[in-house]
């Protein structure tokens, strides 16, 4: 009897391709990264994903929606041309984004403040001296304005309103829909949080 030497299989086996994963399932930083090479679904993805969370911020502060949508759509499309000014060493992209628009957000806000000066128009209520003058200089403090970001929205708003737009605290009160009374003790207890922090840092407000 003869032996036959078993026939080679000359079939290939296929290889599977991993299926793409869908910008969804994809984290923001890899979704930054593919925004950084012109990606558009990526930037669709971010925008979608984020959007309700910085807008919300807009309106804190504006209470306007088309104007806090007009803010919010400046900072998507700057971070859609420069999305490299993102440094995610510094934090998370929402963080990134909330603070833009905070930022955007009182500059509307101080322009807003200053020309109304110019047009002598006087709003009504008490002005807020004290807190003019513990805030001079304070943008250019890097630990006061550390202070600053570190309480929590309930005093950091009514403060930034007071101290970087001029608003006083009648202002401040119906830009946050809040008693009077409310606005100057969140203001008092925040302004006394950020000594205390201060403080601890070796340094003090104002």
């Amino acid at each position: 009897m003869t032996l036959r030497a078993p026939s080679p299989d000359l079939t290939v086996p296929s290889r599977s391709v991993p299926a793409p994963i869908a910008m969804v399932d994809r984290t923001d930083a890899a979704l930054v990264a593919c925004v950084v090479r012109h990606d558009v679904d990526a930037y669709t993805e971010l925008r979608r994903r984020h959007l309700s969370s910085v807008t919300a911020v807009a309106r804190m502060l504006l209470g306007s929606r088309a104007t806090s949508e007009d803010v919010v759509e400046d900072v998507f499309v700057a971070f859609w041309l420069e999305p490299h000014r993102f440094d995610p060493s510094r934090g998370t992209l929402l963080a990134f984004l909330r603070l833009t628009v905070r930022r955007r957000s009182i500059d509307l806000l101080r322009s807003e403040a200053a020309r109304t000066r110019r047009q002598a128009i006087r709003p009504t209520g008490p002005a807020a001296p004290e807190v003019d003058a513990r805030m001079l200089g304070a943008e250019a403090s890097g630990h006061v304005r550390a202070a600053l970001e570190a309480l929590p929205a309930t005093e950091r708003e009514p403060i930034e309103l007071a101290f970087l737009v001029g608003m006083t605290y009648h202002g401040v009160a119906v830009r946050l829909g809040l008693p009077e009374g409310t606005v100057k003790s969140r203001i008092r207890r925040g302004l006394q949080r950020m000594e205390l922090m201060e403080g601890l840092q070796g340094h003090r407000v104002g």
